[in-house]
């Protein structure tokens, strides 16, 4: 894993003043698509969240909800896979810096 937690940073531009962030562990996670079908749910976990930190199986999805719509909208918003990220140990609120 070439991320790093507490030293490497994601730098992100995100039409929300204030975003928030929200962080769930499933093994049943394998793929982006993947992370994205658990986002949305039911529960809808971008309703109270910009960012959405999924640690799947082997890898880590940060899902961004660009224009704080409170759902995933595949034209604006997008994600980022953290390799190795399977754990929420591995990627946190401070390693994003919202612009």
């Amino acid at each position: 894993m070439d991320f790093q937690t507490g030293v490497d940073k994601v730098q992100i531009d995100i039409q929300d003043a204030n975003p928030t962030y929200l962080e769930r562990e499933t093994a049943a996670v394998n793929t982006v698509e993947q992370a994205i079908t658990f986002a949305i749910g039911p529960p809808n976990l971008f309703v109270n969240s910009d960012y959405v930190f999924v640690a799947g199986a082997a890898n880590g999805y940060l899902l961004v909800d660009v224009n704080n719509t409170g759902t995933w909208n595949a034209g604006t918003d997008f994600a980022i896979t953290i390799q190795g990220g399977n754990n929420l140990a591995t990627f946190g609120f401070d390693d994003i810096i919202s612009v």
